[in-house]
């Protein structure tokens, strides 16, 4: 993945994807990718910045939508807390998601603006960064991204155990 030649990049992670992240999974692969994968974004000279913040919010949503304290298991049997470990690590790294929220490309800033509505458990310094993007935000999309969020946090606040507006 951190390779210069974009055919190999691409087929990282396409790899990557099959194998910690296909279909939501959410494991130990996924969980011990986790340093490494902010170690790439948090280069400004990757060309895939983008590309890997989104699938650390990808990752961290669907860690945060699993019960904390369900049981669940990897595809060869073994039980994990993978969903737990990805959990705890994005609310630790939320400075580097306040970080990318504010980067000059704009496919890194949308994804990260979401990830700080989503892991950032000041919610009241998750809404004043995410209210300060909005005079800088460039288009629409942006924009809509950026009102939308505080809707997001808003639910998770008013529900902090995760579950679901509407599940049963």
């Amino acid at each position: 993945m951190p390779s210069p030649d974009p055919a190999v990049r691409a087929k990282g992670f396409e790899g990557f994807r099959a194998e910690a992240h296909d279909q939501g999974a959410v494991d130990p692969c996924t969980a011990a990718s986790l340093p490494f994968l902010f170690a790439m974004a948090d280069d400004p000279a990757n060309p895939d910045r983008a590309t890997i913040v989104m699938l650390l919010l990808s990752m961290g949503s669907e860690a945060q939508e699993r019960d904390p304290e369900g049981i669940y298991f990897t595809v060869n049997g073994v039980e994990s807390t993978a969903h737990v470990d990805i959990t705890a690590e994005m609310a630790e790294r939320t400075d580097a998601f306040v970080r990318y929220a504010a980067d000059p490309d704009p496919l890194v800033r949308r994804p990260a603006i979401e990830a700080v509505g989503l892991f950032l458990a000041d919610g009241g310094r998750a809404a004043r960064i995410v209210a300060e993007r909005l005079p800088a935000a460039h288009g629409i999309v942006e924009r809509l991204l950026i009102v939308r969020t505080p809707a997001r946090l808003a639910v998770r606040l008013v529900n902090p155990c995760g579950v679901r507006v509407g599940a049963r």
